[in-house]
């Protein structure tokens, strides 16, 4: 074992010579650390004055933390993040698992920073690995300390990875600093990059190739952009965020507002602007529209549409806005976005708190290894004080079958995470079929304040 193990040390790339790189087709360029004019390695500790991030685990991603300001990112903005298990933040909820794709890539992955994208692991008894956020105005660093790579073999976790992205809003660089490098991943597929929203735009550092410890790579964005990009962007409806919301059956109105950005850099002119809301059968029960007669590059257009929503009908219902009508436009995936709002009867005894309506997205999740699970925050009770008393959730294939896991958080953990265990159960795998079940809580709670968190959690390998 010792043989092969020294053996192929001797075949495993690593980045060890200067080197730059770009344009992209933006305009962006990189150089590292062994340039003569490269940024100089200088580790940022932030362990003593940042926050840990809490609930990364395998082939995950958590989210959105929200920087203080914005930082510009090729022709926009950025300002919510989600951290990724596996060594990247991305400006979306994107779950970025291996085999990596390569960079720029339209149709995957896309509005993302791999620092030291490979297949990483929180999980395994003694494992010490540890994310942490700082945040100030001019910069935002996020720093993933002593991080293993994922094994299929107890403890599940092999080798070592300390590495951090520092963002600085000032100058809009992008540097990625290795602190420590040790161990090899299962498949050597690792990925150092960062990619636009539109896919087809971004850098790639490396693919399948080891940093060594101590070194640094820094992004930099054009003085003048190589393209005139013309991008409209729905930035977020209902509020900051676009965050699902609770709503009272015969209550008050809810006003139907969005936030429309113009974040390329050439003006437009007469975006048309829909809003549409659907009950839980998928019936069109509002529409509304307005027309932005014309915006400057970087500006926002903030609108209250004339109709409001009546939730006279329970059930969950789909704030949808689009916009349309933007000639040459370079990304159309922003076009649209999606609140729910849950319409609750108050005056039932039984209420289903869910964010899910009659049918599903047909996105799915899957782990080899185990140690897998997906879960959801409940912010609010459809009303105070109530009794839960069950989990409800949707099994698209169980194929084994396997059992499974149900479990309910308070969310009164760190940053407002998942904190204290309300309630376990074991699924048998004769009753986690494919389909919609419930499934009673070993101990029924009330229900006074705050949200919860209802977690599944994989009771298999597979």
């Amino acid at each position: 074992m010792t043989r092969t193990l020294t053996l192929f040390s001797f075949l495993l790339p690593l980045l060890t010579r200067a080197a730059l790189g770009g344009p992209d087709a933006y305009g962006y360029t990189w150089k590292d650390s062994n340039e003569p004019d490269g940024p100089i390695f200088n580790w940022i500790d932030i362990t003593g004055t940042g926050t840990q991030v809490m609930g990364l685990a395998d082939d995950n991603v958590v989210g959105p933390f929200v920087m203080s300001t914005n930082m510009p990112y090729y022709w926009y903005t950025v300002k919510n993040v989600w951290i990724g298990s596996n060594g990247y933040i991305a400006f979306n909820s994107t779950n970025i698992a291996s085999p990596f794709p390569t960079i720029p890539l339209a149709g995957g992955p896309n509005d993302y920073i791999a620092a030291l994208t490979a297949d990483l692991n929180f999980f395994g008894a003694g494992n010490v690995g540890q994310c942490w956020v700082y945040d100030a105005p001019d910069t935002t660093i996020f720093s993933w300390i002593n991080v293993p790579f994922w094994s299929s073999v107890a403890p599940s976790w092999t080798g070592s990875n300390s590495f951090q992205i520092i963002l600085n809003k000032v100058d809009s660089t992008i540097t990625v600093q290795v602190l420590e490098q040790t161990g090899i991943s299962q498949n050597n597929d690792l990925l150092i990059g960062i990619e636009s929203v539109s896919g087809d735009i971004g850098l790639q550092h490396s693919a399948d190739v080891y940093p060594v410890s101590n070194y640094a790579i820094r992004y930099y964005a054009p003085v003048t952009p190589l393209l005139d990009i013309t991008d409209v962007a729905v930035e977020w409806i209902g509020a900051e965020g676009s965050r699902g919301q609770s709503l009272q059956r015969n209550g008050p109105d809810y006003p139907l507002v969005v936030d429309i950005r113009n974040t390329g850099n050439q003006l437009v002119n007469d975006v048309i602007t829909l809003a549409q809301v659907y009950n839980s059968s998928n019936q069109l029960v509002v529409s509304d529209q307005v027309t932005i007669s014309q915006m400057g590059p970087g500006v926002d257009s903030l609108i209250t549409f004339p109709i409001a929503f009546a939730p006279t009908g329970a059930g969950t219902h789909r704030y949808v806005v689009t916009i349309s009508g933007i000639a040459n436009e370079l990304v159309t995936t922003n076009n649209t976005r999606t609140q729910e709002l849950a319409v609750y009867d108050t005056t039932s005894a039984i209420s289903l708190a869910r964010w899910h309506g009659g049918g599903d997205d047909g996105v799915g999740i899957g782990w080899d290894g185990g140690n897998g699970g997906v879960g959801v925050h409940i912010d609010r009770a459809p009303y105070y004080p109530c009794y839960v008393t069950g989990t409800t959730i949707r099994v698209l294939s169980n194929l084994l079958p396997s059992g499974m896991y149900m479990k309910v958080f308070d969310d009164n953990g760190p940053n407002g995470g998942p904190g204290t265990v309300l309630d376990s159960i074991f699924v048998q795998a004769v009753d986690a079929a494919a389909g919609d079940h419930t499934y009673d809580l070993s101990n029924a709670f009330l229900w006074t304040e705050g949200g919860l968190f209802v977690q599944w959690y994989m009771g298999a390998t597979t």
